[in-house]
């Protein structure tokens, strides 16, 4: 945490990124994190000015409190292994543009994307609404930020409390 370094390359037999392992480490601007990792502990990433480009294990499991706030991602592809996001995990995350939560999504905690102002693209593959709060998408244009959700779903995500908020719904993702 709080270096200078620029790349890393994550061991095969590691399984879980320890909390404030890269928090602050400026100039840090790809990281590619393997699918042996399941776990993202607590800022892990938080901070990271340069980071840029991020891919996430496709067998994540747990993705814990802010660990990936305030760096500068344009868009983010959440595995379908994850079935909750801690809270704050994305959160001030100013350039994030593009989101994607899996199917197996349940919930996303408080102020999961909170301060992301340029979200303008949510996808939600999941039938069933996962469970927010009010503070989940707090600073999310949702005037403007189009929500794609499968077809079938439409209704239960306009009654479903805080999704409904989101004016631009889009059901359109085909379910297998």
């Amino acid at each position: 945490a709080g270096t200078s370094i620029s790349t890393v390359f994550i061991s095969g037999k590691m399984t879980t990124l320890e909390s404030s392992v890269f928090a602050d480490c400026d100039l840090l601007d790809v990281v590619y994190i393997p699918d042996n990792i399941t776990r993202i502990k607590s800022s892990a990433f938080q901070g990271c000015e340069s980071l840029k480009n991020l891919r996430l294990s496709q067998n994540i499991e747990v993705i814990e409190r802010e660990a990936f706030r305030s760096i500068p991602i344009k868009s983010v592809n959440i595995p379908e292994s994850v079935e909750k996001i801690d809270g704050y995990a994305f959160a001030d995350c100013a350039n994030l543009r593009f989101v994607t939560l899996p199917a197996n999504i349940k919930s996303l905690d408080e102020g999961v994307f909170s301060g992301c102002r340029q979200l303008m693209n949510l996808t939600v593959k999941n039938i069933t609404p996962p469970l927010v709060n009010a503070n989940t998408f707090r600073g999310v244009n949702t005037d403007k930020c189009i929500i794609s959700i499968p077809t079938a779903a439409y209704y239960g995500y306009i009654v479903a409390e805080y999704w409904g908020r989101f004016v631009q719904m889009r059901n359109d993702i085909a379910v297998q």
